[in-house]
């Protein structure tokens, strides 16, 4: 039997050598820090002398944690400094004066500790508190030359970009080059480089070389425990070649001897049972498709051929059937089970990023917090006589809090500096009963190591944070198995209560409650039902807890009140059904553990929508979705509405535009507040669940972009996306509300260690432990943790025990969080595949529940101190009606085909599935459009300028000299600054990047003669610098109006061929339609009372000018149909000038319309690159007609 530890005494206790305090949960850990402090202080130990504050080394996990125990310590050194001065031990709690006693009666002893705590109230920030990657920074930034490191690295505590961009690195530099069959097994086995955030299915498991290899870039020693380890890829390459040899031998004597071989399995004595003749042939039928196929992967049925299972399966006695083919097979799987595939591939994929990994870290000169325990640990491998004897002489005492969260690395280090001197007291605080941290790399086994060599164990035994009756059933239910942590080193000792304790209670409809209340569920439920079942069952207890509940400290009474109660859940979609179940019951609770990025947000959703909307406003789709959201609020009924009321979505079109001009005015903070002030969108936003969260989260992220200094719009929501696609960022974190500290708390179990409530509920205590894969695990005979890709069915058991182990664990920390009471949802049959699981959980564990009795004993209870009360069936019953009641929303499914006749529509929808045309989208028309080369033309050409030929071309070219065009006037078009901006601003900047200057100046030229070329060979004077210099033009002209009848392509393609124009047959097609016409005009201007359209157009026509007259462009607008789009936008305009003046005329009124092909404008009277033609007003009118008919 172990020997139990010393029960601590903190002013007394010998603290020298290699000390364990364990501190069970509520024991004041931090309050025995701060006495010990003193005492270090005060030279009340067995150093020789006491110690200043900066000699005194105190490290913890969390900078939360450090900041509180730097705040802890300093007000004990006050108040301890307050005691000696006044005298006055009345005063002060026993425990302190009890510490101080040697002080108060001998003056000069007085006065020397007075002064020692002044000293060291005034050097608090000073004091050597860190965390434990604070600490390790130092030591290495301290002793640069000792340690071999760089002198100058920055810190970041995530590099997720660059590990990112590790895996994309391999993808592309390994797996780019691997042949198809190993190409199929990469993409088996990893999927993808790096899983999206922002999976359109973000519940599915979605597999990533990163998620694979992570546990191996954050520990690198796993690689030392690798015998197989393939470093290079021709290493890989060697072994595939050998295993694809056999695979290939083997499926060739298959081919061959196949049938024989199963003619002589059904001819012998094998069992029948197993070998029915259903199986065989099928197993037959997969092992031959196998054969069939490249690719490195076999099917399981393979082994059914071996000789030794066959040997296996031969009933006694009988002949059992043989082959060569049979040996040939338990070969081939011999070799494939030790070769393991896919362990080495995994492996290799690992090395070959954390490679790449450290390559891109030290370009960059950054480090994270594992390279810094990775590193100084490296270092102090090598005992560095100087470093360790500066570490040493620098702090004279060490003491570690939450070692229990210890890993390798850490326990290594520390035993390293300060566990092998004895001259300084080293001792280590925690709880391994605590230890739940293992998925961020705590290791219980290293705390466990340190354990067996320390000086002295102590403990401390009495619980200080609950009441007794809550302290009793904690002891009573982990008392009921003897070993309930699954671990003999991790023993659980009752702990004992203060007489304060006693005179703390809850009362329930004036009775008392006990400590700890189980409601169990005896009907069968699996595991959704169990999470609603209890989600609405506690929902309803607490209305009752909070109208008849009281808490009674000392004598007095108050009610219970929401932010008295707390839940325990594991997982945020736990938290998500109590929260629904809380506010259909008017109850406000709020999810503490939602710490996720305020960018991976609902509201970061909704406002990149809204955002993307008003930037790309002709984007429709995006208009119609940004209307559904929740920032406009609409119901179904009232978008149905708005969608079918020209009137008033054309007015809400007008207020986006008018929210576009705020944004660009005063940005997106202002005009979100200015959009969400209208009406009562707001109010809506608030009468959501959860909506003050939705609120603040959207005007926080709003503040986020406001404080962007981007150049452009585009650029500032490019950023928004990346941050919301990124998996990790910085700690840009959902704002707490005032409310918060109000409601009803929701916390997940890990966020709760270390905090108290005065109620506890586990609703769903009940889950079920499983094995996971990949999986890590503790090896016993190196004493190291190791991770396993193919674990054998040994190591499955292993790692099944150990996270037991876990649950265990966690399971006493939540148990531990209550002050007063704890209640706890039991289900004693949660099925999962027709099995019961309930005692696959850590309560099952404690309580020894089986499969078949897994109900909770009556041993379990104990008078006063723990109850159980049975949930009645028809409780469940009322539940589910409940649920059943509500109505579930889902599309009404359709039973016949309806065309999609009423729409909005636009010049490309009606022409994009032409035969012959090169259109491609409403804004981005500018696409390259080739003439056939004759190769008998001998005529000598005249080559385009410079900057015509050589601009870049395509969509992203003709969209920025549109927003020139648009944007900036003539005299700023020959600025050469302005030009040069707007090139850096835009995606061009790629391409020209490298001849900005040349660019620049080819661009001045070339826009210079685009500003002065005639439009009108009689009249000089019209040309785009004089048009876009007065106030005569708009640009941009948006319409918008109705098609009152069904419209089909033959009718149109008929107007076309009347324009007189077109050189081609016009072949239109689209499905009928009706609705509305949408569109935007480039430039509409009048010269000379005369109204005219203008659209520009950047296409690529030839190198010659000869390709920019006025034959080549004709071509060019028929093939495109840029005639069906000018016949459009004069239909517009006519429509609006009659509507404005009902005396316009249409043949004295209107000039006609002009395309300007921009690389083909020079400045001179040519004509070149000038298209002009004035539409027939009877086909205007036919168009007009036909559109307007009822």
């Amino acid at each position: 039997m172990k020997q139990q530890p010393i029960i601590l005494n903190a002013l007394e206790a010998s603290l020298g050598g290699n000390i364990l305090i364990e501190a069970s949960a509520g024991t004041g850990k931090t309050y025995t820090i701060t006495s010990l402090v003193l005492r270090f202080l005060l030279g009340l130990t067995e150093k020789e002398r006491p110690l200043k504050l900066e000699e005194l080394l105190i490290v913890t996990f969390t900078n939360a944690a450090t900041a509180e125990l730097k705040e802890r310590i300093f007000k004990r050194i006050v108040e301890s400094k307050e005691c000696l001065i006044s005298q006055e031990v009345d005063a002060f709690d026993e425990t302190l004066v009890t510490l101080l006693e040697p002080f108060l009666f001998d003056e000069m002893a007085r006065r020397e500790a007075i002064l020692r705590l002044i000293e060291a109230e005034r050097t608090i920030d000073q004091a050597a508190i860190f965390t434990i990657h604070g600490f390790c920074q130092r030591i290495l930034s301290q002793s640069a030359l000792a340690t071999g490191l760089e002198f100058e690295f920055e810190l970041n505590s995530e590099l997720n970009d660059l590990l990112e961009e590790s895996c994309r690195i391999v993808w592309r530099k390994d797996f780019y080059c691997f042949n198809p069959e190993l190409v199929a097994c990469v993409l088996d086995y990893f999927g993808e480089p790096v899983a999206n955030r922002m999976d359109p299915l973000p519940f599915a498991k979605s597999k990533s070389l990163l998620g694979t290899v992570r546990p191996y870039i954050q520990n690198p020693k796993l690689f030392e425990d690798e015998p197989n380890l393939i470093t290079s890829f021709e290493a890989l390459d060697a072994g595939l070649r050998e295993y694809q040899t056999k695979m290939a031998t083997l499926k060739e004597n298959w081919k061959t001897f196949g049938e024989e071989a199963v003619a002589i399995i059904q001819a012998s004595d094998i069992n029948k049972r197993s070998y029915s003749a259903k199986h065989l042939p099928n197993w037959a039928n997969k092992v031959s498709d196998f054969c069939k196929e490249t690719g490195f992967n076999y099917p399981d049925e393979l082994s059914r051929f071996s000789q030794e299972v066959l040997y296996e399966k031969t009933k006694k006695g009988g002949i059992p059937p043989e082959h060569p083919l049979f040996n040939l097979v338990d070969q081939f799987l011999e070799f494939a089970h030790a070769f393991n595939l896919e362990k080495r591939l995994k492996l290799y994929a690992a090395y070959r990023v954390y490679n790449e990994f450290e390559a891109l870290k030290h370009d960059a000169g950054e480090l994270n917090f594992d390279d810094i325990l990775i590193k100084l640990d490296g270092v102090l491998a090598k005992r560095p006589e100087r470093l360790l004897a500066h570490v040493r002489e620098q702090y004279q005492a060490v003491m570690i809090d939450e070692f229990q969260d210890t890993d390798y690395y850490q326990l290594s280090i520390f035993q390293t500096l300060f566990g092998e001197a004895n001259q300084i007291p080293f001792i280590m605080i925690g709880d391994p009963k605590q230890s739940i941290y293992k998925f961020r790399g705590a290791d219980i086994y290293a705390y466990l190591s340190a354990k067996k060599g320390v000086d002295l164990h102590y403990t401390l035994d009495t619980n200080y944070r609950s009441s007794s009756k809550m302290i009793e059933s904690v002891n009573h239910f982990f008392e009921a198995s003897t070993n309930p942590f699954l671990e003999e080193n991790i023993p659980f000792y009752p702990v004992q209560y203060p007489e304060k304790a006693l005179a703390e209670h809850l009362y329930l409809k004036r009775d008392e409650e006990v400590g700890m209340r189980f409601f169990n569920l005896s009907a069968e439920v699996n595991r959704e039902e169990y999470t609603e079942f209890y989600a609405n069952f506690f929902a309803d207890d607490v209305v009752e807890l909070l109208y008849h509940g009281e808490i009674e400290v000392n004598g007095a009474r108050r009610k219970i009140i929401p932010e008295d109660i707390t839940f325990l859940v594991r997982s945020a979609h736990e938290a998500r059904v109590l929260k629904e179940a809380l506010f259909k019951r008017n109850l406000n609770a709020v999810y503490l553990s939602d710490r996720s990025n305020v960018f991976h947000s609902e509201m970061a959703d909704e406002l990149a929508l809204f955002l993307e909307s008003l930037l790309y406003f002709r984007d429709f789709s995006l208009t119609k979705r940004s209307f559904a959201s929740l920032l406009y609020g609409l119901s179904l009924d009232e978008y149905f509405e708005v969608m079918s009321d020209p009137e008033r979505y054309e007015a809400m079109l007008e207020e986006r535009h008018e929210l576009k001009e705020l944004w660009d005015r005063i940005g997106v903070l202002g005009m979100v507040r200015h959009f969400m002030m209208r009406g009562d969108r707001l109010a809506r936003l608030r009468a959501l669940p959860d909506g003050e969260r939705l609120i603040t989260d959207l005007f926080h992220l709003a503040e986020l972009l406001q404080a962007q200094k981007m150049a452009t719009d585009e650029l500032l929501l490019a950023w928004f996306k990346e941050e919301r696609e990124r998996g990790e960022t910085e700690e840009v974190y959902h704002q707490r509300l005032e409310s918060d500290f109000e409601a009803i708390k929701i916390l997940t179990y890990h966020k709760s260690k270390g905090l108290e409530f005065p109620i506890v509920y586990l609703p769903f205590a009940v889950s079920p432990v499983s094995y996971r894969d990949p999986v890590s695990y503790y090896d016993k005979e190196k004493e190291r943790i190791r991770y396993s890709f193919t674990p054998s069915e040994t190591i499955k058991e292993q790692i099944l025990d150990e996270e037991f182990s876990e649950a265990v664990r966690l399971l006493y920390v939540a148990m531990t969080r209550s002050k007063f009471h704890c209640r706890v949802g039991f289900a004693s049959h949660l099925m999962s595949r027709r099995s019961s699981v309930t005692h696959q959980s850590a309560i099952g564990s404690i309580l020894g529940l089986t499969e078949v009795n897994a109900t909770l004993p009556e041993t379990l209870i104990k008078p006063g101190i723990i109850d159980i009360t049975e949930v009645p069936e028809h409780i469940l019953d009322r539940v589910f009606e409940e649920k059943t009641e509500e109505p579930e929303l889902s599309a009404a499914r359709m039973n016949r085909y309806i065309p999609n006749i009423w729409r909005f529509t636009s010049f490309s929808h009606l022409s994009y599935k032409a035969e012959v045309t090169h259109f491609q989208d409403e804004r981005f028309d500018e696409m390259p459009i080739q003439e056939e080369v004759n190769p008998d033309q001998t005529e000598i050409q005249t080559p385009l300028p410079k900057a015509q030929l050589h601009f870049p071309k395509g969509a992203v070219a003709g969209t920025f000299l549109h927003d020139l065009l648009e944007n900036y006037s003539p005299l700023e078009l020959g600025d050469e600054t302005i030009l040069s901006e707007a090139i850096k601003r835009s995606p061009l900047y790629l391409s020209l990047a490298d001849e900005l200057d040349s660019a620049t100046l080819d661009l001045k030229d070339w826009f210079a003669g685009i500003l002065q070329t005639p439009l009108n060979q009689d009249d000089e004077s019209m040309t785009l610098c004089t048009i876009l210099s007065n106030d005569q033009h708009i640009n941009e002209l948006e319409f918008l109006f109705p098609i009152r009848r069904d419209i089909t392509p033959e009718p149109i393609n008929q107007f076309l061929m009347e324009n007189r124009t077109r050189t081609l047959p016009a072949k239109l097609t689209f499905k009928a339609l009706t609705g509305m016409l949408k569109g935007f005009i480039d430039l509409t201007f009048i010269w000379e009372e005369k109204y005219y359209i203008c659209d520009y157009k950047s296409n690529f026509l030839g190198e010659s000018c000869e390709d920019y007259q006025q034959e080549s462009m004709q071509v060019a607008m028929d093939e495109a149909y840029y005639d069906w789009q000018y016949l459009l936008y004069t239909v517009a305009l006519v429509k609006f000038l009659r509507l404005k003046n009902p005396e316009f005329n249409y043949e004295t009124d209107f000039g006609g319309i002009y395309y300007l092909f921009l690389r083909g404008m020079r400045g001179d009277a040519s004509g070149d690159g000038v298209y002009h033609h004035k539409p027939a007003w009877s086909v205007i009118e036919k168009i007009m007609d036909y559109f307007d008919a009822k």
